[in-house]
């Protein structure tokens, strides 16, 4: 019943000229309230892909992404900034790591987030989630929360989401790797860090050998379902948009009918709900 990630490439999210540039490094270089906004970024090891701890580190767009000097960035050491309407859902994540920069309001965030939500927008696949079937209200979905992540270069390790997921590329070219979700086994996600993995070196070499990765540049769109492990890898400049889908009634449930064995005897395994 479940198919692979689905990528849509040609631009369908930035066939607006002018959405397409307001992403771009110069761009937002150019866009002076933005540089100076107080941010809070997150920073990790990017070489190691594992349940680790999170750094947050509290500086302003301008000086994490465009000041002055050489450019030592490099994906394991890269901080980067994530936005996000997440409290839609969950009002106890404003603040948290899960949603560091707040509630975006008002002001230069706002205004790059509000204009990341119109791309979103433009996606046809958007409208597969939200209108579903005429005749079936049961395949119509809500949106749940959109969040944006700016980085010069950086590697996010794998994990799942508890959402259907939508990822768009806004600017900059992105590798997203998605994972069997049998590889659940040798992943071993940690139910309380982001679901990152705790394999061991021989785990994460069984499970990468079910893995397939896709390179995504400004416009594409893919699809990752509801419990399929993936990670991501940018190697230079990079803004992407995640708009996550859930249906407001016996959500629960749904997730439920997703999971595949191997995810239903780790969750036995762990005692406990992964998602």
């Amino acid at each position: 019943r479940r198919v692979p990630p689905l990528v849509i490439r040609a631009g369908a999210a930035c066939a607006d000229e002018d959405l397409a540039w307001r992403f771009s490094e110069a761009a937002l270089r150019a866009n002076a309230p933005l540089a100076s906004s107080g941010v809070v970024a997150m920073a990790f090891d990017g070489t190691r892909d594992a349940a680790q701890p999170i750094e947050a580190r509290a500086s302003t767009f301008g000086e994490l992404f465009f000041s002055s000097g050489e450019d030592t960035t490099t994906a394991s050491s890269a901080p980067y900034v994530l936005l996000t309407d997440r409290h839609r859902v969950d009002p106890g994540a404003s603040g948290s790591l899960a949603n560091p920069n707040g509630e975006l309001s008002a002001g230069p965030l706002a205004e790059v987030f509000a204009a990341a939500g119109r791309a979103v927008a433009a996606a046809p696949v958007v409208d597969r989630f939200e209108q579903g079937d005429p005749d079936d209200e049961a395949s119509r979905f809500a949106t749940a929360w959109t969040s944006v992540r700016f980085a010069r270069a950086y590697r996010y390790p794998t994990h799942v989401d508890c959402y259907e997921n939508l990822v768009v590329q806004l600017a900059g070219a992105k590798n997203l790797t998605v994972f069997a979700p049998e590889a659940v086994r040798d992943l071993r996600p940690d139910v309380t860090l982001k679901h990152w993995p705790r394999g061991d070196a021989d785990a994460m070499r069984r499970a990468r050998a079910t893995a397939r990765t896709v390179e995504l540049r400004p416009g594409d769109v893919a699809y990752v379902p509801l419990m399929w492990p993936h990670n991501v890898a940018a190697r230079g400049w990079s803004v992407t948009a995640n708009r996550y889908f859930h249906r407001r009634d016996r959500w629960l449930e749904y997730v439920d009918a997703t999971k595949r064995n191997g995810w239903l005897v780790y969750e036995l395994q762990e005692n406990g709900r992964v998602c």
